[in-house]
């Protein structure tokens, strides 16, 4: 049988965020797709493709992460979402853990703690790293 391919989306208005997040989740092996508004992110979502999206929280437009996270929860196949934060906000870290996002983090969010949830998550309870050097 075949390892599902785990895709992990990324969502971040901040590009300097948004490439050094992608860049942490590639050298741990995971194949990304950056987004850089929910907008964007919302208009080539497939159902199926995604199997956890990483989502800054303070996302800036017509959507916010929040409404971001609750149209991906709320959609046939969600999906473990991860919220990202620049700076600690109480009211949007308990909403984000009430609608059912899997963690909230808090920069300085380091490499070990993003990938330990992404491994985590039941969509990538399968996966295994692509064999390589050192693996």
């Amino acid at each position: 049988m075949p390892i599902p391919l785990v895709v992990v989306d990324i969502v971040h208005d901040n590009p300097e965020v948004l490439r050094s997040l992608g860049r942490v989740v590639s050298a741990h092996g995971f194949p990304v797709c950056m987004f850089t508004s929910a907008e964007r992110y919302l208009r080539t979502f497939q159902a199926g493709r995604s199997s956890c999206v990483v989502i800054g929280a303070g996302l800036r437009g017509s959507i916010s992460g929040l409404e971001l996270a609750r149209a991906i929860l709320a959609s046939a196949r969600a999906v473990p979402v991860v919220f990202v934060a620049a700076a600690a906000d109480p009211t949007v870290k308990a909403q984000a853990l009430l609608m059912g996002c899997i963690a909230y983090l808090e920069d300085p969010v380091s490499s070990e703690e993003l990938i330990a949830v992404i491994r985590k998550s039941g969509a990538c309870s399968s996966w295994r790293p692509p064999p390589g050097p050192g693996r």
